[in-house]
């Protein structure tokens, strides 16, 4: 007590949990949410998610996660909204007390719609890319047989010169 831990600790870590982007929901062996913060409680889109089972507050990751009891597992959701669709990287830790009995999961999500939509711009790009390019061969190579056909016309034009040119000058 004489450091006082116990009286900055608990405001710290709230402190810390409530300023990080990714949104941080805390299970219990159960399955009943019983920590969130709000980034994650925009993420659900509820504020009130506090002993709900977070397959009902979160019905997609029924799809993707068979337990969450499953070591370092990293999931990607694609949440859809009315506006929008976002991308999340969900990572999920699970708990587990000193005697190693699980007792609860970590679950964060990484916001990566920017990522992902510029993914898909670059592969979009690279196919434009991919399309101008095979443009430019096939130019390419129209140049070189119009470049070979001219060559052989005026081979064939300074040939057929050259000899009345020769019985010009005698």
């Amino acid at each position: 007590y004489k450091h006082k831990f116990f009286n900055i600790l608990p405001i710290a870590r709230t402190k810390i949990l409530e300023n990080l982007n990714q949104g941080v929901i805390v299970v219990n062996e159960n399955n009943q949410i019983i920590d969130s913060n709000s980034s994650a409680k925009s993420i659900v889109k509820n504020d009130d998610i506090y002993l709900e089972n977070i397959y009902d507050t979160l019905p997609i990751i029924n799809d993707k996660v068979n337990t969450l009891k499953e070591e370092n597992c990293i999931e990607d959701l694609r949440i859809k909204d009315d506006e929008s669709v976002k991308h999340y990287n969900l990572e999920i830790q699970p708990i587990y007390n000193n005697a190693a009995n699980y007792i609860g999961s970590t679950l964060s999500f990484d916001d990566v719609t920017e990522l992902e939509e510029n993914k898909i711009l670059l592969e979009n790009q690279k196919e434009e890319l991919e399309s101008q390019k095979e443009n430019l061969e096939s130019k390419t190579k129209e140049l070189e047989d119009q470049n070979q056909k001219l060559e052989n016309f005026a081979s064939v034009l300074s040939h057929d010169i050259r000899n009345p040119l020769s019985v010009v000058k005698g």
